[in-house]
């Protein structure tokens, strides 16, 4: 984890995400060893959980529930990159999402870190008035991802336009509660590439009349984030 992080605080524009998925170099490679080491560990304290060879109460233990959530935050997205650069170099269209393509590891790690927060109360739970070191959801690129897909078809049915609805509604609410990495909105990022296809489609298009949240926030400020 120590070495990813280190990784994570080397990554410039295009961030994170987007720099380890192409695995240019040597320092790219040790990341995706590093990825999968923890993969081998955390697969290993699932398996033992689950036939009941730890201690009853491990899995409500908070220690383990946060070391669990920093894994899936700080790695959770290196999966989502390999699996989707993978998916392109192989012609396949799956979706990391889909029931079965997501690991085993992070359903079983986000299932414990959701029971408790569904036991926080209100207080526990104070807004943010700064964007969010690591993205909250980890699953984040995987719906980013899925975004840009759709906006690789020439003409939008109902559905498709349906699902980048959706997505600036999901990427809206983030932005709002602050649970996104400013990192995010580094230029050459995939959310920037999102945001570019999919405003250009809307100016040209008859079907979306409306503003939101998000495009006003994108239009004024987005990419300057960070300066950029």
């Amino acid at each position: 984890m120590a070495q990813l992080e280190w990784y994570k605080s080397t990554c410039k524009a295009p961030g994170y995400y987007d720099t380890f998925k192409p695995q240019i170099d040597r320092k790219h490679i040790r990341a995706d060893e590093c990825r999968m080491k923890l993969a081998s560990f955390w697969d290993g304290i699932v398996g033992l959980v689950e036939m009941h060879q730890l201690p009853s109460d491990f899995q409500t233990q908070n220690k383990w529930i946060n070391a669990g959530n920093a894994y899936m935050k700080l790695v959770e997205p290196l999966d989502i990159a390999s699996y989707y650069q993978n998916d392109s170099r192989h012609g396949n269209s799956g979706n990391y999402l889909s029931a079965g393509i997501r690991p085993h590891r992070h359903e079983v790690l986000q299932k414990r870190l959701d029971d408790k927060n569904r036991t926080r109360t209100g207080r526990d739970r104070r807004p943010r008035t700064k964007f969010a070191s690591w993205t909250e959801d980890s699953c984040f690129w995987a719906h980013v991802e899925e975004a840009l897909k759709i906006l690789q078809h020439q003409a939008m049915n109902a559905p498709q336009i349906e699902g980048l609805e959706n997505f600036e509604c999901y990427m809206g609410n983030m932005n709002k509660n602050r649970s996104i990495s400013d990192e995010v909105f580094l230029e050459g990022s995939s959310v920037m590439t999102w945001w570019q296809r999919y405003r250009d489609l809307r100016h040209q298009s008859q079907q979306w009349q409306s503003s939101s949240p998000l495009f006003n926030f994108m239009n004024n400020q987005g990419w300057n984030v960070r300066g950029n």
